[in-house]
């Protein structure tokens, strides 16, 4: 018999698209805006999934992303980007080891920042989100 309860894992994941749902609108021109907000949460969900995957990309990886993408000017910290997105510091360190996407900016704390590989990536997947929610 199945459990009504969510696990922790629907549960993770609903929180992150809820939270990035809304970066993903601000970085796509107003057309693609209008598109993405106009889907639910639960639909944005699957055209995510679909964009990540056929862009190749885990989805803990394009949630670390869009975290160091979506914090503004200053490149945020190893440890807020561990807080913001709640994967342990450890999972973090060793996206950003061993992923191409992350370049390590060292002052007071590790600071990350996207390549620029990693932001046409990211406007590719917003692209095909905007695309799919026609």
């Amino acid at each position: 018999m199945k459990s009504a309860m969510k696990t922790f894992e629907q549960m993770e994941f609903e929180g992150l698209v809820a939270v990035f749902a809304p970066i993903i609108a601000k970085a796509a021109g107003r057309a693609h805006r209008r598109r993405i907000e106009s889907v639910d949460p639960s639909q944005f969900a699957v055209l995510l999934l679909r964009a990540t995957f056929e862009e190749n990309l885990a989805f803990s990886t394009y949630a670390i992303m869009m975290a160091v993408h979506g914090a503004g000017d200053t490149p945020p910290s190893l440890a807020s980007i561990t807080a913001q997105t709640g994967y342990s510091y450890w999972a973090v360190r060793n996206q950003v080891e061993r992923t191409p996407w992350f370049a390590k900016v060292h002052s007071d704390l590790v600071r990350l920042s996207l390549t620029d590989e990693a932001l046409e990536k990211l406007g590719r997947i917003t692209r095909r989100i905007s695309r799919y929610a026609c």
